[in-house]
Formats: C-alpha cells, sequence, structure tokens
C-alpha cells in the first residue's frame, strides 16, 4: 500500500511538473518566469548570440543553448545607449530607459494566455522606437498583459542601436549577403526567425504573426514589408508614426563615409581596432548613424514604395501632434512660412505665440495626412490597408504644449496606464484605451480592425482614403478640406516627394 501511494504521488507530482504554467522549453532550453494575473510572462530570453567580441557590429547569429532553468522572471539590459542626462520633454520616465544597458542585450519578453502549446493564438511582436539612439523592450509602458488578456501573445524585442548596429565600415567583414551594417533590421528578422521556430511552445501560431512598430520600429516594420528576408516571417503589420516617404535614407557610400570617420575618431586602423573599442567611446562618437539603402535589405530610400514583396495587411497612422516636442513658437512658424510663400501663409496663419503653435503643428498634421493619402492609394489591388490619426493629449504636465505627442498612444494601445502614475489618467482614459486595445487586438487576430465597441472602421486603399479618428471620437474623418490637399500635392510634386 505505501508502494502504491508513493508510486501515484511521484506520478501526481510529475504531472504538476509537466503543466507548470511559469516554465517553458524553447530550443535554447528551459526558462523559468512568472504568472500574473492570469498571464505567463517571460523575460530576457536570447533571440541571437550576444554580438560582443568577435561579433561586434556583424549581424545576428543563433541563440545558443543554455543549461539548466533559465531566470525568466526580470527585464534584461537595454541595448548601449545614453539612459542619463537626456532632455526627454513628454517622454516622461515610464516611456524611457529603466535598468541596466549592455552590449550583450538581443533579448526578447513574450507575455501568452495560453494554456497550452495547442492554443494557437495570435501573435504580436512589437518593435520599439526611440530614433535608432535609445529606446528598448523594458519600458514600462510596453507591457503585454493587456493584449493577452484579449487572447493575444505579445513579444517584445530589444535591437541595436547606434554605432553598436549601424556601423557600417568596410574594414568590418560583410555578411554572406554583401551587406554591413543595417542591423537593427537583421536583429528584428532574427527575433522573428526565433518566434518562428519557438512561439507554439508559448501556445502561439508561428502563421498568424504581426509586426507592430513604432517611430524607428515602424521604420524597420516598413522596410521588412519589402525586405525577402523575412518572407514568410509575419501575416499583417502595424506601423505606428513612421510614414512611408517621410525620410529620405542615406546610401551606401554616405554610409561608409560616416563610418571611416568614426573609424578615425575611434584611432581605429582595423576591425579588431573597431571591436575592441571602449563602448562608451563608441556610444559617445559625433557621428549619427541612420539605416541605409544598401541594396540587400533595404532598396527603397523612402523605407519602402509599394507594391511589397510582403503583401499582408497594414493599418498605420499618426499623432495628431508629432512634433509638438520640438515647441515650435511664432519665429519658427514665419521662418516656415516665408520659405513655403504666400499660400502656406494664408493657409496657416498665424500672429502670435499661441496661433503659430496651432498652425504649426496643423501644417505638419495636414502634410502628414496628405502624404499618407498618396501612400494609400498606391497600395490599391493589395491588402487591406487601415490609417488612423491618433487625437487625444495625453495627460500631465505640459499637457497643453504637447498635446497628442509623437509616441503618445502607444501606452493606450498596450492599455499600461497604471505603469505610468506620473499621469492623472481619468475614467475617460480608461475606456479610450480598452476600445484601442480592441482594435490592435481584432487586426493582430484578423488583419481587420473592426468589430469591436469603438465603431466602424473603413479601409483605407480606395481612390479617396479615409482615415479613422481614434482617441477624442472613434469614428472617421471627414476629408481634408481641397484646398489644403491642393496645396500639399502640389508641393510634394514640385518637391519628388511622395512619389509611390
Amino acid at each position: 500500500m505505501i508502494r502504491f501511494v508513493t508510486i501515484a504521488l511521484c506520478a501526481a507530482l510529475a504531472a504538476c511538473s509537466q503543466t507548470d504554467l511559469s516554465r517553458v522549453r524553447v530550443a535554447q532550453g528551459e526558462a523559468q518566469g512568472v504568472v500574473e494575473n492570469g498571464v505567463r510572462v517571460f523575460r530576457s530570453l536570447p533571440y541571437a548570440a550576444a554580438p560582443v567580441g568577435e561579433l561586434r557590429f556583424r549581424g545576428p547569429r543563433p541563440a545558443p543553448s543554455w543549461e539548466g532553468v533559465r531566470d525568466a522572471t526580470a527585464p534584461g539590459p537595454m541595448c548601449v545607449q545614453n539612459a542619463e542626462g537626456a532632455d526627454w520633454g513628454p517622454w516622461t520616465g515610464s516611456f524611457t530607459t529603466h535598468g541596466p544597458i549592455s552590449e550583450d542585450c538581443l533579448t526578447l519578453s513574450v507575455w501568452t494566455p495560453a494554456r497550452s502549446r495547442t492554443a494557437r493564438l495570435p501573435v504580436m511582436v512589437w518593435i520599439p522606437g526611440g530614433g535608432l539612439t535609445d529606446g528598448g523592450e523594458a519600458s514600462p509602458i510596453y507591457d503585454g498583459q493587456a493584449l493577452a488578456r484579449q487572447g493575444v501573445i505579445v513579444v517584445t524585442i530589444n535591437y541595436r542601436l547606434n554605432a553598436f548596429g549601424m556601423l557600417a565600415h568596410p574594414d568590418i567583414e560583410p555578411e554572406e549577403d554583401g551587406g554591413r551594417g543595417n542591423n537593427p533590421v537583421r536583429d528584428a528578422i532574427a527575433a522573428l526567425q526565433w518566434v518562428r521556430d519557438n512561439i507554439e511552445a508559448f501556445g502561439g501560431d508561428p502563421a498568424r504573426v504581426t509586426i507592430v512598430g513604432q517611430s524607428a520600429g515602424g521604420a524597420i516594420a516598413y522596410i521588412l514589408l519589402d525586405a525577402p528576408q523575412a518572407s514568410g516571417l509575419f501575416s499583417a503589420a502595424i506601423l505606428q508614426s513612421a510614414p512611408p516617404g517621410s525620410e529620405l535614407l542615406p546610401d551606401r557610400a554616405a554610409a561608409e563615409a560616416l563610418s571611416v570617420q568614426a573609424g578615425q575618431a575611434l584611432n581605429a586602423r582595423s576591425a579588431a581596432d573597431l571591436r575592441s573599442a571602449d563602448a562608451a567611446a563608441v556610444l559617445g562618437l559625433e557621428q549619427r548613424f541612420n539605416l541605409y539603402v544598401d541594396g540587400v535589405l533595404i532598396r527603397d530610400p523612402e523605407f519602402a514604395t509599394p507594391p511589397y514583396v510582403n503583401d499582408v495587411p497594414i493599418m498605420t497612422g499618426i499623432t495628431a501632434d508629432e512634433l509638438s516636442f520640438l515647441q515650435p513658437n511664432l519665429s519658427s512658424h514665419q521662418r516656415e512660412s516665408a520659405r513655403r510663400g504666400a499660400e502656406f501663409a494664408a493657409l496657416y496663419p498665424a500672429s502670435d505665440e499661441a496661433s503659430a503653435r496651432d498652425a504649426s503643428l496643423r501644417s505638419t498634421r495636414e502634410a502628414a495626412l496628405v502624404g499618407l493619402e498618396r501612400w494609400a492609394r498606391a497600395t490599391q489591388g493589395g491588402a487591406p490597408a487601415y490609417m488612423y490619426l491618433w487625437t487625444h493629449t495625453l495627460p500631465g504636465q505640459n499637457a497643453d504644449i504637447y498635446r497628442a505627442f509623437h509616441s503618445a498612444e502607444v501606452i493606450y494601445v498596450f492599455g499600461s496606464l497604471a505603469r505610468a502614475p506620473e499621469r492623472p489618467f481619468t475614467d475617460a482614459d480608461r475606456d479610450i484605451s480598452a476600445r484601442t486595445v480592441e482594435y490592435w487586438a481584432n487586426f493582430i487576430k484578423t488583419g481587420d480592425p473592426n468589430g469591436t465597441s469603438g465603431g466602424a472602421w473603413p479601409r483605407a486603399d480606395t481612390e479617396t482614403p479615409v482615415f479613422m479618428e481614434l482617441g477624442d471620437h472613434f469614428a472617421p474623418l471627414p476629408p481634408l478640406p481641397e484646398n489644403v490637399r491642393e496645396y500639399w500635392n502640389r508641393s510634394y510634386d514640385a518637391e519628388g516627394a511622395y512619389q509611390f
């Protein structure tokens, strides 16, 4: 009898061990996470080898296996960046870098509501913003709990920044495809490959992966739309505050010349010298690096002009006051009016500081909307496209100045308002966030944001594109005034901009 009870107890304990929701086994080994409010969370899992030593400035290599059980209960380091002394403007502490920084940073975190490997839930892969100079997946507002409770697995990633990610020095050995640098894009592809190979362990469906990027992360996501190397790794895309065509990327010659200047500043005479340079010296380089057209990963200086290699449903949009962090004033508006001429000045009149701020923010908003209209018409005949304008002011210090600033919508998308206790959120904010989370979750599940309590969202890939207002209202926006559209279309035609 005692032997029978012992055997039964051992069997029961083994069963419990096999169903321990705080543990997961991926290709590299077993990891111990946590269960928070019914959501399983696994932090700082390596998706690639540490890019240090001989791998500094090189493309990502496969993540190594580990022995024993890896602690996945806390965020790991963000990639090397200036985490101190910056004037963050509207971006308060919950938006900025937290915790340690390191070159060993190619990790991701996973939030999953699944209770078994067979759940086959849709997946969101978050590519954070930060201007390719700062940011990472450990920012407090990137909390996947709310989206996970909507039946979505959330994956947040780090990628390399600054020279660590974009040095294209000719002494660095090229990758097999002949390219150098552009490692933020290469890192994102490596993370997506890891998701493809491992997400079933978390109950995810590798055939239903939506890439979601904001600002610099949105630019990376646009590039992935037209990157053959990313084919089959995602089935939809959400692109926040990174309008295609709004920036022209440099070419290979310019990127290499900048990298040579950086090497000279580091007194580096070889690839070995570059790899052994002090990390603080590399971070402190005066050169400001960018992604560039290498003809391998990136082939279009406007990020990506449709039609795309990866033709998937797209949701894209901007905030109403993207450039409020620049704090435009009467002088800056007068300079812009002088540069653009009488028609611009008549469309956007200003006589004092307050009216100049309003006119400046409205002009940049309407210019971006017309550019997106041109992009949406160019996508006709492909997968569905949906566009939005975020209009809600994020409450907090200087809200009257910053308004719906660049990245103001992100905390509502994640439903993570509680992670920013410094901001006086109201029930209205919480309602806006709940509706926004629904839209994002629906799109991730189906490639269509509709089916929520927030109102019907029309497709934008038509001859007369329609924007959905999100935030203060949830309804299609009326068209821009015809004279505004005519002005910006004529300006873009004359400048050769937004030529999709």
